[in-house]
């Protein structure tokens, strides 16, 4: 088992749509050295790691500054739940139950 890329979700095309014009999705390194993804709007040279295709966070959670861990995903956010306290290592946005009321349709599938 090992490293895969599979054209179209690469860069979550495939559960937000296509990153709209002028944005262009970039990987640099973070404080700590890990790889981090930003998007760059190609016009103005803004940068953001806030994926343009995303509302804006849920108030009840916030985004944390963490280091990140051998446990984590290469590319990670930090997120905590305020009214519960869960935190997790990935976007609240894109749980299955976010992505369908996006209308997302969830489908499970195995890949041998």
């Amino acid at each position: 088992m090992g490293i895969s890329s599979l054209h179209g979700f690469t860069d979550g095309e495939a559960l937000l749509g296509p990153l709209p014009s002028p944005w262009k999705v970039r990987i640099k390194l973070d404080s700590n050295g890990y790889d981090k993804i930003y998007f760059i709007n190609s016009l103005t040279g803004e940068s953001t790691h806030e994926d343009p295709r995303l509302e804006a966070l849920p108030s009840h959670w916030e985004e944390l500054e963490a280091v990140r861990t051998p446990d984590d995903p290469l590319l990670f956010g930090r997120f905590r739940n305020k009214l519960t306290g869960e935190v997790r290592n990935s976007d609240p946005r894109l749980l299955p139950e976010a992505l369908e009321k996006r209308g997302v349709k969830i489908e499970t599938f195995e890949l041998v």
